[in-house]
């Protein structure tokens, strides 16, 4: 066999035309090859096409869209999960990137197949897998997940596992390459699980976000168990308790509400059940019964522990307190037949949600997520670092650490619900240090690209810094704001000054040459000057205001006319 596989057209017509016997030849041919066989018109001489899928994209969404074995069945992710309505000769499986849909499968639609549209966005789920990758590389982690998702629609936008594989070479990858843990895999929450903890307790009206929770100076006795704080704390307002992830102020957040109605609420944000996704192998994660509970239990689920959760859960629950109380289903698939969105009722008021909000935004503004902060944008969000279960030794690992930020953003008009998990990490410890800047990393060009627009509070912050700034170096220069005016400091009227050419300029050197003049600056975005009014040379009185309006592309116009 080994002799014809290698032969040419004319050499392989002579082998058949003396051979009498049925010979098999299974081999690849290229277009060009196989027109050359055709030709040679060989009586008895057949082809036989086998279907193969083929995934263009490679590593990209390889743990969501999984892969097919030898005769086109699903054996993982959405190719195992959409099987039997994706069968036929082959299927069409594209991937939403904005408004544009991109083939993900390079093959010819099936007449028998149907086409499944995700929603995935390529882009987002590149620059995801990319942050993943590097931050599991840099500190050494096992594993990680990010899950992006819309918290209105319930739509995922990204889902990255760090390691991945390529599923056209998949055997060449061991199965713990292939596994998608955002769905498959449970790990205990830690202190992201307080924000949930302390949303019920204010649906419940047992605290308002300022009530004093005395934090017993850092260590809390229970069933014969202590459990210590990250700080020796005293009094702490019910927001500060979340803010600074104060154990012994969760703790006491817990017992307030009961075993039921705590049990009751974490039911309801989706823990201990699937959140019913279109995807296979999902795991509902651990949530005990009450009456499973021991004396301690109310105190360490309340921290995170004693319970098991998937980063889908988390992000699905986080979406609730994003999108003003209604927890819905998520879902990776756009359009398909009739799959609609379930969305589920209320589980907390919007005033809940609005308080619990404010919370996060100053647990990163001031508190264990500042890593995660946006210069442009608020972040609501929470750090976890949950200590991992010693399966062989019974207790927790001394060593070995699950490192969680969940969170959204913009704050008030949330476009993004985003877990980042990341297991083991042998170069770090804290979440603080290890997953917030993950999300930030992620979040700040997903923003961009979505085109979503500053918050209207960070430009009027950015403009109340630069006016600061400039009075500051105004200062340096002998000049002295006042009003509307600037005086020398011998007190005498400043003549007009002539107004500089901005363009292209630094926002830093914007500043220097107008302070340099005593003009004011106004702007807005960030990167290079692309506009300024008044225009380069007009002349104005010291004290006036120059607007002057940065883009980062200016240097990439630059490059395209040269």
């Amino acid at each position: 066999m080994a002799d014809i596989l290698n032969l040419d057209a004319k050499q392989l017509k002579n082998k058949l035309n003396n051979n009498r016997d049925f010979v098999w030849i299974k081999r690849r041919l290229s277009p060009k090859q196989i027109n050359s066989v055709k030709d040679l018109n060989v009586t008895g001489l057949g082809f036989v096409t086998e279907n193969r899928r083929y995934y263009p994209e490679k590593h990209l969404a390889a743990n969501l869209l999984g892969f097919v074995g030898m005769d086109n069945q699903g054996l993982e992710g959405l190719e195992k999960y959409y099987d039997g309505g994706l069968s036929g000769d082959a299927m069409l499986l594209n991937i939403a990137n904005s408004q544009n849909i991109q083939n993900v499968s390079n093959v010819t639609e099936s007449a028998q197949g149907t086409d499944l549209v995700l929603t995935i966005d390529k882009t987002i789920q590149y620059i995801a897998e990319r942050e993943l990758a590097l931050a599991c590389k840099k500190f050494q982690a096992r594993h990680g997940v990010v899950v992006i998702m819309q918290p209105y629609s319930g739509e995922i936008l990204a889902l990255a596992c760090s390691p991945s594989y390529n599923p056209n070479s998949f055997n060449k990858y061991t199965p713990e390459s292939w596994r998608n843990r955002a769905i498959t895999d449970a790990y205990e929450p830690g202190s992201v699980l307080k924000m949930f903890i302390a949303a019920a307790a204010l649906e419940e009206k047992l605290f308002t976000p300022k009530d004093k929770i005395w934090c017993e100076q850092g260590a809390i006795d229970l069933g014969g168990h202590t459990i210590h704080d990250t700080g020796n704390y005293g009094y702490l307002s019910f927001g500060q308790v979340i803010e600074l992830s104060s154990n012994v102020g969760a703790v006491k957040i817990g017992l307030s509400l009961g075993r039921k109605k705590l049990h009751n609420y974490l039911r309801g944000f989706g823990f201990g059940a699937p959140t019913g996704i279109d995807l296979p192998g999902e795991t509902g994660g651990i949530l005990r019964t009450p009456g499973q509970w021991s004396s301690i239990s109310i105190g360490s689920i309340s921290i995170g522990q004693e319970i098991a959760v998937t980063p889908l859960q988390l992000v699905s629950a986080v979406s609730v307190i994003a999108n003003g109380g209604r927890l819905v289903k998520p879902k990776v698939v756009k359009q398909f037949k009739q799959n609609e969105n379930i969305n589920l009722d209320r589980l907390i008021s919007p005033k809940t949600s609005r308080s619990i909000k404010s919370i996060l935004v100053n647990a990163v503004r001031h508190g264990t997520g500042k890593h995660a902060a946006l210069a442009q944008y608020d972040v609501a969000g929470k750090t976890g670092s949950a200590q991992k279960a010693d399966l062989l030794h019974g207790g927790y690992a001394k060593d070995k650490w699950v490192a969680w930020f969940l969170g959204f953003v913009p704050a008030n008009r949330p476009q993004l619900a985003m877990v980042v998990m990341l297991d083991e990490p042998q170069k770090g410890r804290w979440a603080a240090d290890v997953a917030a800047p993950v999300f930030a990393r992620i979040a700040q060009p997903v923003l961009k690209y979505m085109g979503v627009s500053p918050d209207q509070n960070k430009i009027e912050l950015r403009r109340v810094k630069s006016t600061q700034k400039t009075i500051k170096l105004v200062k340096n220069n002998a000049f002295t704001a006042t009003g509307s005016k600037v005086v020398s400091s011998s007190g005498n009227k400043l003549k007009k000054v002539v107004l500089p050419d901005l363009m292209g300029k630094s926002l830093r050197r914007v500043m220097t040459e107008l302070a340099a003049k005593g003009v004011r600056l106004d702007f807005e975005g960030s990167g290079k000057a692309v506009q300024q009014r008044p225009m380069p040379g007009a002349r104005v009185a010291p004290g006036s205001t120059c607007r002057v309006r940065f883009t980062a592309l200016y240097q990439e116009k630059q490059r395209v006319k040269q």
